[in-house]
Formats: structure tokens, C-alpha cells, sequence
């Protein structure tokens, strides 16, 4: 949740920290909850807009995160269509379709066989 919208805009700028093929990244969301068994479920996301690119490098490095995590853990593959250009002013999380979803106890990326978006992932697991 952006709490103060003055600065929402503003640039950071990693460059001094990049190092040949290594440089910072961000993780859009990030959301802890339980299962049925009371178990902590972790749930990451990255949201791009519908033209931008999951790139590989991204997809490890939230992949790393989620098999270390000691419970289940998903990866939230997440897109939207607003656009800053043309006067949009902010994304609607909750209702973005999730595209796919890295699922940590199958090692692997699935495509979700309904629509389904990243609030009815997160409802599951909120207690």
C-alpha cells in the first residue's frame, strides 16, 4: 500500500550499485499467510504491465526464494494494462490476472486452467 503518494513517483537510481551481470532487483509483492493446518504459506509476486517481460533472472531469483522458504510457496506471475502515458494513476493488485504461478512443493510454473486473479489467490490464505 502506498502510504504517501507525493513521493510515489520517484526514481531510484541502483547504477553505482551494479557489478557486470549482477545488480538489485525488487519483489512487487510479498505476502505471508496460513493454510489449513496453520502452516505459513509465502506468497511473491511480480507485476508487469501487459507488454513487459518476466525475464529469467527474475524468475531464478524468486524461484531461490520460494525453495528455501520452509513451507509451501508460490510465485505470482501478475499483469495489468494501465498505463502512466495515458493518465492511469495506479494498479489495482488484487483484481490483475495472475498468468502463471511458480507452485514450490511441484518445482514448477503452472498456468492457471480459470481466471484467477491475485486476490483469490492471497483470500485462500489470509486467516
Amino acid at each position: 500500500m502506498i502510504k504517501n503518494w507525493d513521493f510515489k513517483d520517484m526514481e531510484m537510481d541502483f547504477s553505482s550499485m551494479y557489478d557486470y551481470n549482477n545488480h538489485p532487483s525488487d519483489i512487487d509483492l510479498f505476502y505471508m499467510g496460513k493454510d489449513e493446518q496453520g502452516d505459513d504459506v509465502l506468497i511473491l509476486g511480480e507485476i508487469k504491465q501487459t507488454n513487459g517481460l518476466f525475464r529469467d533472472g527474475q524468475r531464478r531469483l524468486l524461484e531461490q526464494f520460494a525453495r528455501k522458504w520452509q513451507g509451501t510457496s508460490f510465485i505470482l506471475y501478475i499483469r495489468h494494462n494501465k498505463d502512466y502515458k495515458k493518465g492511469d494513476r495506479a494498479v489495482d493488485v488484487g483484481n490483475c490476472r495472475v498468468e502463471e504461478y511458480y507452485y514450490s512443493k511441484a518445482h514448477r510454473w503452472v498456468q492457471p486452467k480459470c481466471y484467477l486473479t491475485v486476490r483469490d489467490v492471497i483470500d485462500t490464505y489470509r486467516k
